[in-house]
């Protein structure tokens, strides 16, 4: 997973693996290390629920997003899926290979 954050805007590209993840444990997360007890932890979890959600802890953020909303996005070949949050734009985003790269080493989805 990657995530891109700016002003209003948080963008997180999923690969393949990711997608599983999701489908399987209906969660993903990235933990960032700063030192020997500073951490963070961003996660994406699918909820049965319509609307999204951010939740705020000590160590990090959990994304929320609707479970349905998600799968039904995932079997498609739809690149990206947005909420709004507040003032902020949520994109969840199937990682795709530059447009210079031959080849697809499995880590990104495949271009149709």
């Amino acid at each position: 997973m990657k995530i891109r954050l700016t002003d209003h805007f948080i963008r997180i590209r999923i690969s393949p693996e990711d997608a599983q993840s999701l489908q399987n444990m209906d969660c993903i997360h990235v933990q960032l290390h700063f030192g020997n007890s500073l951490n963070s932890i961003f996660k994406v979890r699918l909820i049965d629920q319509m609307n999204s959600t951010i939740q705020l802890a000590k160590d990090g953020f959990e994304l929320q997003l609707p479970l349905d909303a998600v799968q039904l996005w995932l079997s498609t070949t739809q690149e990206k899926i947005k909420w709004l949050i507040g003032e902020t734009t949520i994109s969840l985003e199937k990682d795709y290979p530059c447009e210079h790269q031959v080849s697809n080493s499995g880590s990104t989805f495949k271009r149709t």
